[in-house]
């Protein structure tokens, strides 16, 4: 299974960003280790808004995102 989610740390907001590898692969490069293959890391609103526009990802996701918020984006690879 492959996918990657959104947590607000500060807003409970929860997202689902996909299965795409490519983001999958950034959350890895980016991000820590907190298993064997699962990967994350902490954002501002404004980075996770940054990152999901980098992918091309729909614009509807970000309505909710608040700037000054933080986020953990989770990515599962197995």
């Amino acid at each position: 299974m492959r996918s990657t989610s959104v947590l607000g740390t500060d807003d409970g907001l929860r997202l689902e960003l996909g299965r795409d590898t490519s983001i999958i692969g950034e959350v890895m490069e980016i991000g820590k280790a907190v298993d064997y293959l699962v990967y994350e890391v902490q954002m501002s609103g404004a980075e996770l808004i940054a990152f999901m526009r980098r992918f091309h990802l729909d614009p509807a996701l970000e309505k909710d995102v608040k700037p000054e918020n933080n986020y953990k984006v989770t990515s599962y690879d197995w």
